[in-house]
């Protein structure tokens, strides 16, 4: 009997990873999230299409928070 489980899932499935720099960069608490969440949805291309609702809704935030952490640092 074979018991073993292969997952050949894509791993961003499970985590996603963040560079040090982004930690390190000063960003707002708001500004982080929105990054957070546009890696984790963006995959390899690195292109995100949502909606500025779609990611207010996903991160828990208000559209024009949503849209004032897009500009960081420029209007914070």
């Amino acid at each position: 009997m074979n018991d073993r489980i292969i997952d050949s899932g894509d791993m961003r499935k499970y985590r996603t990873e963040i560079p040090n720099s982004i930690d390190d960069a000063g960003l707002s608490v708001y500004a982080f999230r929105l990054y957070a969440h546009l890696k984790r949805v963006a995959g390899d291309s690195g292109k995100c299409w949502q909606s500025t609702a779609t990611l207010a809704e996903s991160c828990n935030m208000s559209g024009g928070m949503i849209s004032k952490a897009k500009s960081w640092p420029a209007q914070n």
